[in-house]
């Protein structure tokens, strides 16, 4: 299930909703098998105020924030449930289970922050990007150790948690810019901070 909605006032002011209900066989038959993750996004076209409407150097400015959940569900279906694999004994097969599964595993989670700006300058021959962001990531998928007696030690939980931070910085300009030939030279620039929190 999704939705998603977009509303603009004055050309000047832009705000957007999305809505989803995803759900995944690889999540434990004990978990809530459907999650919600929203998000929302608002925009502020700074062109389309007085005192930049008139510049003609500028042809876009935008300032805009958005924040949102999204779930990585993308793992083994193994790891929630009992599977059974066959191992010989002897010149007998045999059927022996194969993990100790974790009925309780949920999909990984990021809440992600975005915080910037773009602009266009001079007939759109540069345009400029800056942005913040944040990404918080939780119930991350981490191994732990069970009593080998079940007949496997390898255990999986939603016991991770990570935070992320950094700017984003990007650059291009068009030498060449007429209807005939557009020639543009760009780049970007990302800084990262990986922090594990449990």
């Amino acid at each position: 299930w999704f939705a998603k909605a977009d509303y603009t006032f004055d050309h000047l002011v832009k705000v957007g909703v999305t809505a989803s209900f995803d759900g995944a066989s690889s999540i434990g038959k004990d978990a809530t098998r459907m999650t919600f993750y929203p998000a929302g996004e608002l925009v502020l076209m700074a062109k389309q105020l007085p005192l930049l409407r008139e510049l003609d150097v500028v042809n876009k400015l935008n300032l805009f924030a958005n924040y949102g959940v999204m779930g990585n569900s993308r793992y083994s279906s193994k790891l929630g449930k009992y599977y059974y694999t066959s191992t010989p004994y002897q010149t007998i097969a045999g059927i022996v289970r194969a993990n100790v599964p974790n009925t309780k595993l949920k999909a990984e989670r990021d809440y992600t922050l975005n915080l910037g700006l773009e602009t266009a300058l001079w007939n759109n021959r540069i345009q400029l990007g800056a942005t913040y962001y944040s990404i918080q990531a939780k119930d991350v998928l981490m191994t732990g150790q069970r009593s080998s007696i079940l007949g496997t030690s390898t255990y999986y939980n939603n016991d991770g948690e990570i935070d992320s931070k950094g700017v984003e910085l990007s650059l291009a300009v068009a030498p060449v810019y007429n209807k005939d030939w557009k020639w543009t030279i760009g780049g970007n620039l990302t800084t990262l901070s990986n922090q594990v929190k449990s």
